[in-house]
């Protein structure tokens, strides 16, 4: 049985380019855009109707009632508490994707040690390790 990897880029025969890059980062950001957009365009009354529908992908069978119960109220507007830890949890893997894509990038085209003299670099750093482990929770 071989074993799929998924979550990499495919590979190359020569350095990340800045194009790549920017495009990378242009993908992370609409990734981030559009999930933060789409489930503000989906209004109460289309949720009552998924809630006893079935989601398949593929093989696999989703119910979406129980779904439905965990992230929406009885009127079906969304509960806060679901929506605030979907929108943290796009924005943690915004920050972490844009991160090692500069990363790859700068490792790839020898200007990493650049990246690192930057005067934000540690601040930059930091806020996406604490934002990735710490589940993007705000004091």
């Amino acid at each position: 049985m071989s074993k799929t990897v998924v979550n990499t880029l495919p590979p190359r025969n020569s350095p990340f380019t800045k194009d790549e890059l920017l495009n990378g980062l242009n993908i992370v950001l609409n990734n981030f855009l559009y999930g933060i957009v789409c489930p503000k365009l989906v209004p109460p009354e289309r949720w009552k109707e998924a809630s006893s529908k079935t989601a398949v992908f593929g093989d696999v069978e989703i119910q979406l009632g129980p779904l439905v119960k965990r992230a929406f109220e009885a009127d079906f507007t969304a509960r806060e508490g679901f929506k605030r830890n979907y929108e943290n949890s796009l924005l943690r893997t915004m920050m972490r994707e844009a991160h090692e894509l500069i990363l790859l990038y700068c490792e790839e085209t020898k200007q990493f040690l650049t990246y690192k003299a930057e005067p934000w670099f540690q601040f930059a750093r930091v806020l996406r390790n604490v934002m990735v482990s710490q589940g993007g929770r705000h004091s």
